[in-house]
């Protein structure tokens, strides 16, 4: 079993990576889904979001640090791994309906994860995700209600406008 300082040191390593390479990221999954809704879980996996455009390159770099980093799926996902942890590189949707683009990091606000302050996938975005994972093994339903309910003052329904309250 992993160390979990050992696996929270890992992930703070690959943002750090990324940042003095000039990638930008979001956080996202669990992370970010309990900045938002105050549930905190344990999570297999940290969840980093970026460009598709970036993807080469985290990969080239984290490879270049010693880390096992390949594409998952080629046009959703790709893998970053450790003994000490495994990070996902998170740049469209599975379903294929969207990708990660520059709303995405217009919109992100900024908290404090694993002492490191990083910009947050924004919640209008994690519900988008989520709302379309419903395979046999999985169902983000409880995710959606939960973010639902907990940002539904600060959620802009319609993208480049003015929030929407609930």
């Amino acid at each position: 079993m992993k160390n979990a300082s050992q696996r929270l040191g890992f992930y703070q390593n690959v943002m750090d990576l990324m940042a003095r390479n000039g990638i930008d990221f979001l956080v996202g999954g669990g992370y970010a889904f309990g900045h938002y809704t105050g549930l905190q879980r344990d999570t297999k996996d940290f969840d980093l979001m970026i460009r598709p455009s970036d993807v080469a390159a985290v990969l080239r770099i984290c490879q270049a640090a010693g880390y096992e980093a390949g594409y998952a799926f080629s046009h959703w996902l790709a893998k970053v791994r450790s003994p000490k942890g495994v990070v996902d590189i998170i740049f469209g949707s599975s379903n294929g309906l969207c990708e990660v683009d520059e709303e995405w990091f217009e919109t992100s606000p900024r908290a404090e994860i694993l002492e490191t302050v990083v910009r947050l996938v924004p919640p209008e975005e994690m519900i988008w995700q989520k709302a379309y994972v419903m395979e046999r093994e999985r169902f983000d339903g409880a995710d959606v209600a939960h973010l639902l309910f907990s940002c539904c003052k600060q959620l802009c329904w319609k993208k480049n406008a003015n929030p929407i309250w609930c």
